[in-house]
């Protein structure tokens, strides 16, 4: 068992390091960045004598001796291997126990202890925490997710700030309607932290090329880290479809001579050249590029006398039997469309669309005459059962009577002349 000198001296230095007032640190804690230098100060205000100083480093439970220095025979100095090379003792004298710390890593993080031993009196102390901040690692990571349920593919989008001190806050921005969710991770031995923020999205064609921004803000980070990815969604054409869903799109082109039979993603184009012969360019909006494309005219082959060239078919010279419906089918790696053009000369018109036009005009002037003859009919029973008619009707049944008996009344007179 100790003593009672061994508890009454130990008791003595534990109220000398509770009084420990004269030893200044300038605050209590200190915040840096990873690999950040940084200068913990230590001084002390005494008359008398000092026989050592030290640093301590204290990691949860663990106590490491970093830096001493032993006046009781000169000068002696001694620095913790571990950190040989990266603390350097810049303190003039034996009241001034100031180092200086470069290439901070994580490892350095912690309460670090400065003691000062007087004679006769005994140590006194003051600590003093340093905190590290690491910057993120930011990265966004895409790939799809199948469900059946609501769409057919979905796209899943996740940014991650990855071994943050402390965890970094993620948000989005993007041009359309989103939900995200988060995750945090449980923080690393070297107390790290990574944040991921996850959403999905059905894709649409429309969304092509549209920017979807991560925003994080972080201590470290001057200002807000923003990364940026396009959206790449791969789509194959629509095809052209004379009796689309909106309704029959056409329209001439008088100065090439053609009718462009609908104005869909795929659309086949005249385009003349200098020396008067005619290109027929098949154009499509798709994601990858479309990169096969299949002429045929009429439902059938290509005629002699037509040059094909992938994505449009060239015509030297202008025939009779060049004339017609030409269709260009363009795919890609995701599927295939249509669209169409018929070539026509100016005496030249295609009847099939003529009639059409003619028997819409027919049943438009059929529709009008009977709605016409409908509204004059109701007009005129309108007007038959008016006020006005109801008491006119008696008045002229009333003289039409007078009239007959008049008529009665000549012709018996007339039978009866009166006698002499």
């Amino acid at each position: 068992m100790p003593s009672f000198t061994a508890i009454l001296l130990l008791l003595t230095v534990r109220l000398n390091s509770a009084s420990a007032g004269p030893i200044k640190m300038n605050g209590k804690q200190i915040v840096r960045a990873l690999h950040d230098n940084v200068l913990l100060p230590c001084t002390i205000i005494t008359n008398k004598p000092i026989s050592q100083f030290m640093w301590k480093l204290m990691r949860g439970q663990q106590e490491l001796n970093i830096f001493t220095a032993d006046f009781r025979n000169g000068k002696h100095q001694h620095f913790d291997e571990k950190f040989d090379g990266r603390i350097t003792y810049v303190g003039q004298d034996h009241k001034n126990a100031s180092i200086y710390f470069k290439n901070l890593t994580l490892q350095d993080e912690g309460i670090y202890r400065c003691i000062f031993t007087l004679f006769p009196d005994g140590p006194f102390e003051e600590e003093i925490q340093l905190t590290l901040t690491v910057p993120p690692t930011i990265m966004i990571q895409t790939y799809p997710v199948f469900s059946p349920n609501d769409c057919s593919e979905r796209l899943g989008i996740t940014c991650i700030a990855a071994n943050a001190k402390p965890a970094a806050n993620i948000n989005w921005e993007m041009p359309f309607a989103f939900n995200a969710s988060e995750h945090i991770e449980p923080p690393a031995p070297n107390g790290t932290v990574t944040v991921s923020s996850h959403f999905h999205l059905c894709p649409a064609r429309s969304m092509n090329g549209q920017n979807v921004s991560c925003i994080v803000r972080h201590p470290t980070l001057n200002s807000l880290e923003q990364v940026s990815y396009k959206l790449n969604i791969t789509y194959a054409a629509r095809s052209a479809d004379v009796f689309h869903k909106r309704g029959l799109i056409w329209g001439r082109n008088r100065a090439e001579g053609s009718l462009l039979i609908n104005m869909s993603s795929v659309i086949v184009r005249p385009q003349k050249t200098e020396l008067g012969s005619l290109y027929l360019v098949c154009s499509a909006d798709a994601n990858p590029p479309a990169i096969k494309f299949i002429w045929t005219k009429d439902n059938g082959p290509i005629p002699e006398g037509v040059i094909i060239e992938n994505d449009r078919v060239k015509l030297i010279k202008l025939t009779p039997d060049l004339y017609g419906l030409y269709l260009c089918e363009a795919s890609n790696a995701v599927g295939a469309a249509s669209g169409s053009l018929y070539l026509f000369t100016g005496d030249h018109q295609p009847r099939k669309y003529i009639i059409l036009l003619i028997v819409i005009i027919l049943v438009l002037v059929f529709v009008i005459g009977i709605l016409s003859y409908c509204y004059h009919r109701k007009m005129q029973t309108n007007k038959e059962t008016s006020p006005e008619v109801m008491l006119r009707e008696p008045l002229q049944h009333q003289q039409r009577e007078s009239v007959e008996v008049d008529e009665v009344q000549v012709d018996e007179n007339e039978a009866d002349p009166p006698a002499n």
